[in-house]
């Protein structure tokens, strides 16, 4: 049992790597220890279990000796902190959830360059394992490492390494979770940190990747168009025969289908907006790649309306059609576009996401505010980014902003049709 390989492994160490349901049990019974013996590579048993996940290996080890929790390998890293390199989801979900003492002492152990747990799921840029961690209430969050970093500014210079990354990233959201649990950034001048994160030489690049990136939305958006012009001349329900309206849309009179018409309308056009915006300025090699960077923006958030519109088009295109015939298909089809509309909202999601997150952590018990320092350092100035509610409010209003537009226009339609 106490026999080791040319990699100083011992047998228990192989067992806890491969996860036999109730091999590590059995070994333990015979000899425990093993428990307290290092590889070559400086990892006791423990860690190589939380390397691959091995859950029964974990169960087995810390109910036999709950002290070997906190053993270190030779980076001075825990079991929870190779977990999370490794992206162990079920291992730090355990230490994070499990009421077991001796795992409140390895939520905020350092290793040898001063990272915590949460430091490293900040760098791997990791949401689960980073709300596992945030969620649990003895997790700090102004620890140092070794370089005066603070979870909060290993987030901001990652931020700043990527200046033209979506604002629907994960390290973006990490940030505002941190803001508002009451994290701090290390006493550092403001002006030191944005001229050593300057991402000026990175601009012509970005604007030449976006819009190279960008030729799938060209094809998407020219083919909406394509069939947005369609469908407005192959109506559904077909044309009157019958004088005096002979020739008109058949189901005209309906508030479906002027919502229909309003919806095929609306995602034409912006369809077309969207390919010239990229035809014209965001594909060309010849226009500065700052310019095609911005009109590829435009064309994606054009692209954005199109379909949500093109969705509402077609829900109701088929509703008006089956209105009569089944309603059980037009209850589906309700349902499926809910769906669709909410499918793809990273902002909303994000938002609602970071509300449970700090349910969590907080119940109902913390304001919803920033400290100065805080948002003076983002350079978050405006109400919108300082306030959460404000957030949320805003993200659901650029969720909605089309369907309700469309409705409110084909309302507008219907009631001038009465009159």
């Amino acid at each position: 049992m106490d026999k080791v390989d040319w990699s100083g492994s011992t047998p228990l160490h192989f067992v806890a790597s491969v996860g036999v349901e109730g091999a590590t049990s059995l070994l333990l019974g015979r000899d425990k220890s093993g428990i307290w013996r290092k590889d070559n590579m400086g990892m006791y048993p423990i860690h190589i279990a939380s390397s691959v996940g091995v859950m029964d290996a974990i169960y087995s080890l810390v109910n036999t000796d709950q002290s070997c929790a906190t053993q270190l390998d030779a980076n001075g890293r825990t079991l929870l902190h190779i977990a999370i390199e490794n992206g162990k989801y079920n291992v730090v979900r355990f230490i994070c959830k499990e009421p077991i003492p001796i795992f409140n002492d390895i939520l905020n152990m350092k290793d040898n360059d001063g990272n915590t747990a949460l430091h490293l799921a900040v760098q791997k840029r990791d949401q689960t394992i980073f709300s596992y961690l945030l969620r649990n209430r003895n997790v700090e969050l102004n620890h140092f490492n070794i370089e005066g970093f603070t979870p909060l500014d290993l987030a901001r210079r990652i931020k700043m390494e990527n200046p033209f990354t979506s604002p629907q990233n994960p390290t973006e959201w990490m940030i505002r979770a941190l803001c508002y649990s009451g994290a701090h950034f290390s006493p550092r001048r403001r002006d030191d940190v944005l001229t050593h994160s300057n991402g000026y030489g990175k601009k012509d690049a970005h604007g030449k990747t976006l819009a190279e990136s960008n030729e799938s939305v060209l094809v998407a958006s020219a083919l909406i168009a394509t069939l947005t012009f369609a469908a407005a001349f192959a109506v559904p329900g077909s044309y009157k025969t019958d004088k005096p309206k002979e020739g008109t849309p058949e189901l005209g009179d309906f508030y479906g289908f002027k919502v229909f018409l309003v919806a095929d309308i609306f995602a034409f056009y912006f369809a077309v907006a969207a390919t010239f915006s990229l035809a014209e300025y965001g594909n060309r090699g010849t226009v500065d790649p700052l310019v095609r960077c911005a009109y590829a923006r435009l064309a994606v958030w054009l692209f954005h309306v199109a379909l949500k519109s093109i969705i509402i088009a077609f829900a109701l295109g088929v509703s008006i059609v089956m209105w009569d015939i089944s309603l059980s298909t037009t209850a589906i089809i309700a349902i499926v576009t809910t769906i669709f509309m909410l499918f793809g909202n990273v902002p909303l999601g994000h938002d609602l996401r970071l509300l449970l997150l700090m349910y969590h952590r907080f119940g109902f018990s913390r304001p919803w505010s920033l400290y100065p320092s805080t948002s003076a350092n983002l350079g978050w100035t405006s109400w919108s980014l300082r306030s959460f509610s404000t957030t949320l409010v805003w993200n659901v209003v650029q969720l909605c902003w089309v369907y309700t537009l469309i409705f409110a226009v084909a309302g507008i339609a219907q009631v001038k049709l009465k009159i």
